[in-house]
């Protein structure tokens, strides 16, 4: 089942701006984010000393948003939570299966989305962890998933009865039904989509890599896609600004599968 670490759930927060998608790969206006580019001193004090600085992001102002923890070898971001959560209980973050397959522990790493359970961190290192953006915060690293798990239902909610084997070995459409099953549904693409947040009818990147996988009674998915989910908006919503793409933790590329859509719905 999944944790979440805090026995106290906060008021909802407003969300946290949407990354830009030059802002999802971890730079800044003096370029890409790296810990000994902004603190080689300090950086090298701490490795020095087998330490890590971790700058979390708290919903409560007054919470303590710095820690300095003990490095360890190996070490993923998920050790460097559970040990700030010893040393402050109410900080608050989520995870579950700690294998890389559930989703539910990705935030933000220096602004890129990284699954906190796969994610090493070296001695030394001075690391920046925020909530994913374009969602609602509930406390500290905990995002409100609802609008992303709504859309994500409208689609797994197609007829799956209907669904035809996958397609041969070989074609494009083949590419994109693996990409689909590979999906592990963490949020990362929709929370840095630009246009997920904005439109309420758009599908997202996520759903519409899962609709790839359901063709559904010899229909081709895109056109299952825009037939199947009354209400909603789907290729024709996405701007292609490939946000989705480098935002995704398992590197499936979201932009690519949507692409393909597009070509198999003008080919039916």
């Amino acid at each position: 089942m999944e944790e979440c670490c805090s026995a106290r759930v906060a008021e909802v927060h407003p969300s946290k701006p949407r990354l830009r998608c030059d802002a999802v790969v971890g730079s800044d206006a003096r370029g890409p984010v790296t810990a000994s580019k902004r603190h080689p001193d300090q950086r090298d004090a701490l490795a020095r000393e087998g330490m890590t600085r971790a700058t979390i992001w708290r919903s409560d102002p007054a919470a303590r948003r710095m820690f300095d923890i003990r490095s360890r070898t190996p070490m993923v971001v998920l050790d460097v939570l559970r040990v700030a959560q010893r040393l402050d209980p109410s900080l608050a973050f989520r995870y579950s299966c700690r294998a890389g397959r559930c989703g539910t522990c990705t935030i933000l790493l220096d602004g890129a989305a990284v699954l906190a359970c796969q994610t090493p961190v070296t001695s030394g290192s001075r690391i920046r962890l925020d909530p994913l953006g374009g969602l609602p915060v509930v406390k500290d690293l905990v995002v409100d998933m609802q609008p992303f798990v709504t859309r994500w239902s409208e689609v797994v909610g197609i007829d799956e009865a209907g669904e035809t084997e996958p397609p041969q070995a070989g074609t494009f459409d083949r590419e994109l039904f693996d990409a689909a099953r590979e999906c592990i549904s963490c949020g990362a693409c929709y929370a840095a989509c630009p246009v997920a947040g904005e439109t309420k009818a758009f599908l997202g990147p996520a759903a519409l890599t899962r609709a790839a996988g359901k063709p559904g009674r010899g229909r081709a998915p895109a056109r299952a896609t825009a037939t199947a989910v009354p209400g909603w908006e789907g290729i024709a919503g996405c701007h292609s600004v490939g946000a989705c793409s480098i935002a995704c933790p398992r590197e499936l590329d979201p932009a690519r599968v949507i692409r393909g859509l597009r070509k198999i719905g003008q080919r039916a």
